[in-house]
């Protein structure tokens, strides 16, 4: 079937073909012109692209052929409708997967799946701002280590909270220190990383809401300001907010990297 570049519907349809590079190459490029302007579908896009490199993290080669048949189908149908009732039905047959699919995973399926929220967008502007200057005054770290051994316990005292600190060096996203900031009327960590000549800043700071003990996370769609790429998520006590030049997919894929270590 012929992709229509203005027709969201047949675009959804194809995204799980044009992942596996099973579209033609004139549907392909109908299919990148849309998703290029189409904020929604974009979205889609990426959601089906992190969920799928979770899967092929986590899921066992020796799960049965149903349940991964299963799951394929259902992967499809959320591309089409992304809603709850879809997320509870995959939830169930994770469930019964039992030991071949880890904690971890399931944790990743709500954050890809939970309908996004809109961050504040004063809150968005003011991390590109703090972005910038930090690249600008060149004061892009407090403590310059690649040892995450150094960055965390530099923290130590100077925040109310202890922030994540992990080096992800071999996967390419090199520790390079940390700051503190300042945003919303907070004083935040700025976890440092690079990815080749790309600055990548990671904030965070707590949600300042108490009696939540859920670890879910919120996820956010790549917002694009200024030239920069941003993602924004929360757990029930900590804001996270990452922003680099990075091109959006290996952004997401850092984002994914990060939250498995919460």
């Amino acid at each position: 079937m012929s992709v229509n570049s203005n027709n969201c519907d047949l675009v959804l349809e194809q995204l799980e073909a044009y992942n596996d590079g099973e579209l033609a190459l004139s549907d392909r490029q109908l299919v990148e012109s849309h998703i290029d302007d189409c904020e929604h579908c974009r979205a889609s896009h990426q959601r089906l692209q992190l969920l799928k490199q979770t899967l092929q993290i986590n899921l066992s080669e020796k799960s049965p052929l149903g349940l991964k048949r299963k799951i394929r189908q259902d992967l499809r149908q959320i591309t089409q409708d992304d809603n709850r009732e879809h997320y509870s039905r995959i939830m169930n047959w994770l469930g019964i997967a039992g030991g071949m699919i880890s904690v971890m995973t399931l944790v990743v399926w709500m954050f890809v799946l939970v309908p996004t929220q809109q961050p504040n967008p004063s809150v968005s502007s003011q991390i590109v701002a703090a972005h910038i200057r930090s690249l600008q005054v060149d004061h892009l770290s407090d403590v310059n280590s690649s040892d995450q051994h150094t960055v965390k316990p530099w923290f130590s005292g100077k925040l109310g909270f202890s922030p994540i600190v992990h080096d992800y060096s071999t996967h390419g996203f090199p520790l390079s220190g940390g700051r503190l900031g300042y945003v919303d009327g907070k004083n935040v960590a700025a976890v440092v990383y690079k990815r080749r000549k790309h600055v990548i800043n990671l904030f965070m700071w707590p949600v300042g809401q108490t009696g939540l003990t859920s670890k879910v996370l919120f996820p956010q769609s790549v917002q694009h300001i200024k030239g920069y790429n941003l993602l924004h998520w929360k757990t029930a006590s900590m804001n996270y907010w990452l922003i680099s030049d990075l091109n959006a997919k290996e952004l997401n894929l850092f984002s994914a990297m990060l939250k498995l270590k919460l």
